[in-house]
């Protein structure tokens, strides 16, 4: 639901003087029935852009395909978009394409499994050959309580997961972070409750991390039960650091407890794969991804050297968000 907003700020705001012909700023992908939610929610609230979106829909058969034409179906801030049906796999491959500092990105989409329609985004280098350095590749998930049926599809795709950027709407809480948590929570409880809404826990994140052989592993949608440390309560800023810390180790250790189902890539030493880290997403968090062979002996791969330095990245957020 906040993509109405997010257009609203990236378009910018209709004058009289702007021109009727709108150049296309915006490209959404998503599933069926997208399109109609963005032109129900535009036209109700009145907004009109000075520049345009378009939406392509990622199908299956039998979907509903909403037209884009002719342009009176359109919305006045609205482009023709895409209809991309599936292949035989259930997959949308090759569905956009751009260009890095080191040449093309390429993405490809799958389904994954929640309440609602939900898909997975796959970010990746072209194939490479040596010398140069193995491609990269970027997981992205929407909601889910299982990414399974997206393994083909990272399978098929050049290079090891780079990136994986995964949900972790809950969490169990041991008594020795908050008693009175754990006194009303069990851990089967909080799994039972999470699959029921189509969402995941840490335990979850951390197995499809290690199951894809994940380098990184990012949580996000963490639920408001655990909102994020602030700055100006210093009581609530140790204990709500404390809850991300814990929600970053069960998903590590799940991480590190997980054999991969995917072909391997070359062997890792132990001592680098024991060094990964889960890393609970906060706003303006950046994860550098060096090109595979590049990165000095410092680089942390956007995990914590050591359980000294674990809270460190919370307060360095927040500084920079000053």
């Amino acid at each position: 639901m906040g993509i109405p907003t997010l257009l609203r700020n990236i378009l910018g705001m209709h004058h009289p003087d702007s021109p009727t012909d709108k150049v296309l700023k915006v490209n959404i992908y998503g599933p069926a029935g997208l399109r109609t939610m963005l032109r129900i929610i535009f036209t109700l609230t009145h907004t009109r852009t000075a520049e345009a979106y378009a939406v392509h829909e990622l199908l299956f058969p039998g979907d509903p395909v909403t037209p884009c034409e002719p342009p009176n179906v359109r919305h006045s801030s609205e482009a023709p978009g895409r209809d991309i049906m599936c292949d035989e796999d259930g997959f949308w491959r090759n569905i956009a394409s751009g260009h890095s500092p080191r040449g093309e990105v390429i993405v490809q989409a799958g389904p994954i499994l929640h309440r609602d329609p939900c898909i997975g985004y796959i970010f990746h280098e072209p194939p490479n050959e040596p010398p140069f350095p193995e491609p990269r590749k970027i997981v992205v998930l929407g909601d889910t309580s299982s990414a399974a049926a997206l393994t083909p599809l990272i399978s098929s795709t050049p290079g090891r997961v780079s990136l994986l950027v995964h949900e972790s709407t809950d969490a169990y809480i041991p008594s020795n972070v908050d008693a009175s948590l754990a006194a009303r929570r069990s851990p089967e409880l909080v799994k039972q409750k999470c699959l029921e809404r189509g969402h995941s826990t840490p335990l979850q994140a951390g197995q499809c991390a290690g199951q894809w052989d994940a380098e990184r592993l990012v949580l996000n949608h963490i639920g408001s039960r655990f909102p994020a440390p602030t700055l100006t309560d210093p009581r609530s800023k140790k204990y709500r650091t404390a809850i991300m810390r814990e929600i970053e180790r069960q998903a590590t250790e799940a991480w590190h407890a997980t054999p991969s189902v995917l072909p391997s890539y070359g062997e890792e030493a132990p001592e680098q794969i024991q060094q990964r880290q889960a890393i609970a997403a906060s706003d303006f968090l950046s994860v550098h991804i060096p090109a595979r062979g590049t990165e000095p002996p410092s680089e942390h791969k956007g995990r914590r050297d050591d359980n000294s330095r674990r809270g460190s990245n919370w307060d360095k957020r927040r500084r920079m968000n000053r």
